[in-house]
């Protein structure tokens, strides 16, 4: 009897695998802010003195593993571009984050938000069609800067909310002439810009008023994905 060929498993190396490798690689980023914020921030004078010290060295070896990821990026062949990438990336995260909670330990905070909040929009990327991700984009986005006026009133701040309205205006009206590729955005992709761009500019009057923004903007965020995801079913 003839036997038949057995089917060698084909590995799957789709959008979807990719989004939930840079999750995990997320995750993994989240776990490093947790523990500085546990032993550096809030821990004792000992363990305070011992990790100032570390994340010192952990600047250069961040340093270090970026600058061997770019040269293996650069001559390591089509095999070692995705291991190229995650040392370049994790080198270069670990440096930055370590530096700056050094130069000012407040930053820790904004970090160990900004970095859940890059995990979301990446789920919404893989999960979505490009106009809901986007619209969902921008809403966080602004959502971000409401918290950011909320934690820090300064006029560097304020600015920043002035140039993400000028960038949402800016992607507005490149999605309205259609030289984004591949979107075509309906009324909802611009009713989010708009309610973005106005959560921005009230997120800027005081503190208090970024407070409410920020729920206004969560509110719009969970109605846009609800209207989304029934969307696609």
């Amino acid at each position: 009897m003839s036997k038949k060929p057995v089917k060698k498993s084909v590995k799957y190396d789709g959008p979807m695998t990719n989004g939930m490798k840079f999750f995990l690689a997320g995750c993994v980023a989240q776990l490093y802010l947790m523990i500085i914020d546990r032993f550096y921030i809030g821990g004792t004078m000992d363990q305070i003195l011992f990790f100032h010290t570390a994340l010192k060295g952990l600047v250069g070896v961040g340093l270090a593993a970026a600058a061997g990821g770019a040269v293996l990026l650069k001559k390591g062949g089509e095999k070692r571009r995705e291991l190229s990438w995650y040392v370049l990336g994790g080198g270069a995260f670990v440096a930055a984050a370590s530096a700056l909670v050094l130069w000012n330990m407040g930053i820790l905070s904004l970090l160990t938000t900004i970095v859940p909040a890059v995990l979301v929009i990446d789920v919404l990327w893989w999960l979505f069609d490009r106009e809901a991700a986007l619209s969902l984009t921008v809403l966080a986005a602004a959502l971000v800067v409401a918290w950011v006026n909320r934690r820090v009133d300064a006029m560097a701040v304020k600015a920043l909310s002035v140039v993400f309205v000028a960038a949402v205006g800016a992607l507005a009206v490149l999605v309205k002439q259609g030289k984004v590729k591949k979107l075509s955005a309906g009324g909802l992709f611009f009713a989010s810009c708009g309610v973005a761009a106005v959560g921005a500019v009230a997120a800027v009057v005081s503190t208090t008023v970024a407070y409410y923004v920020m729920w206004v903007l969560a509110a719009a965020i969970f109605c846009v994905a609800v209207y989304y995801t029934v969307k696609q079913l």
